[in-house]
């Protein structure tokens, strides 16, 4: 029975410090939130300063073809109207005057995608 009661005993010690660790963990990720940082280690150009930019920038564009991300996100404030979030017409409107500066394979379902990701954030809205 001793030895049964000290199984216990260690498991929940165990218990204990990966709780201990599973805090320390979280408490590391929300510092590296406040300060902005990415947990994939990406380096944020200077223009990225808000969370919706950082999203624009960590948005899955197409590999092997160059955008230049700031001029999109130039683009998407000149572009949008007011209130286009939730109104189809506003946001076939945005989507037209992305397709000018996209890569031609960006699908409508790629499209689709970012226009999602853009009203997400409320820079954008």
């Amino acid at each position: 029975m001793s030895l049964l009661l000290d199984a216990i005993i260690e498991q929940r010690r165990q218990d204990a410090i990966e709780y201990a660790d599973f805090l320390a963990r979280l408490l590391e990720h929300a510092e590296k939130i406040g300060k902005g940082e990415s947990e994939a280690g990406v380096t944020y150009p200077d223009w990225a300063s808000t969370s919706a930019r950082r999203a624009l920038v960590d948005f899955a564009w197409p590999h092997g073809i160059e955008i230049d991300i700031e001029y999109v996100h130039g683009v998407i404030q000149s572009a949008k109207e007011h209130g286009w979030a939730g109104n189809p017409m506003k946001e076939r409107a945005l989507a037209r005057e992305l397709r000018k500066v996209l890569p031609d394979g960006f699908d409508s379902r790629r499209m689709k995608e970012l226009i999602d990701r853009l009203k997400e954030h409320g820079e954008y809205c």
